[in-house]
């Protein structure tokens, strides 16, 4: 039987609520893995395919699957290296198996560390999120998200400053 959107309600401010765990080392919290064997979906531009039971949010929202992409230019170089950004999404009962090399779907700048190279990412996406039993936080490093484009979030603790927690003053104290 298919869900609707009111199965599923949305939470309160207060509500903490698990999205998704990444795989890239797992900690020993991780969401394990799923017990079902995935189903291949053919793309994000078709609903062929999807087992029953797939959220509509889940559907069609993809990117850069089926070979899809066009050659995208790290803009810190002099050169041109026409990278692809390739993700793929396999189904379980339980969850949405993503798998992506990490590359955007646009021009991008690498900037500080220089060129961005394809790293394997997997996250594993419960197709139907529960309230949490108690207050969950994301990791201090590593991938935290991942966007449609199979790119990963990182958190405030990733990368070359405080910058990104900067007004929080007394709330946050960063490590390094």
């Amino acid at each position: 039987m298919a869900s609707t959107p009111s199965d599923h309600p949305t939470p309160t401010p207060s509500q903490s609520i698990v999205i998704a765990s990444v795989t890239a080392p797992s900690p020993p919290t991780a969401i394990p893995a799923p017990t079902a064997t995935p189903s291949p979906v053919a793309g994000s531009d078709t609903k062929d395919f999807l087992p029953d039971g797939v959220p509509e949010y889940m559907r069609s929202v993809w990117l850069c699957t089926n070979g899809s992409a066009l050659g995208v230019d790290d803009l810190t170089t002099s050169q041109s290296e026409n990278n692809r950004c390739v993700v793929e999404v396999e189904y379980t009962d339980e969850f949405a198996v993503v798998t992506s090399n990490g590359i955007p779907n646009h021009d991008y700048e690498s900037t500080l560390g220089c060129c961005a190279a394809e790293i394997d990412y997997e996250w594993k996406i419960p197709l139907f999120p529960q309230n949490a039993q108690s207050v969950t936080y994301a990791p201090e490093r590593g991938a935290v998200a991942v966007s449609v484009n199979g790119v990963p979030f990182f958190g405030p603790e990733d990368g070359p400053g405080g910058d990104a927690v900067a007004f929080h003053h007394g709330y946050y104290e960063e490590d390094r």
